[in-house]
């Protein structure tokens, strides 16, 4: 298992949100502008599971961000590898991902 920090980013209008990483709910602090965010440390054997739901304005767009880094063995943190997913509320239903992310390309995915 390796170590991994991961900084989470959301943006868009909601009304409600839940995110769950790893099978752990995430608290995200808010910036009062539209941005949701976490940093996060997980152990990692594989991937990282994301799920995801939101409900908000018909329409709105959203973007979720992973910023993945591997702990080096130093304790300092690799650069970060990305992993995006943008998508639009469905009118008077709740936006949804779920993904399984492979820390080490999620780019990929």
């Amino acid at each position: 298992m390796a170590v991994y920090k991961v900084k989470t980013t959301i943006t868009g209008v909601f009304t409600s949100m839940d995110l769950v990483l790893d099978g752990k709910d995430i608290d995200l602090s808010y910036d009062g502008d539209h941005t949701y965010a976490s940093t996060d440390l997980f152990d990692l054997s594989d991937k990282l599971g994301l799920q995801w739901a939101a409900r908000g304005l018909s329409f709105q767009d959203y973007t979720i961000t992973l910023a993945i880094s591997k702990r080096n063995d130093d304790g300092s943190f690799a650069k970060p590898k990305n992993f995006e997913e943008d998508g639009t509320i469905p009118q008077g239903q709740v936006a949804q991902v779920h993904r399984e992310i492979s820390p080490e390309s999620p780019d990929h995915e």
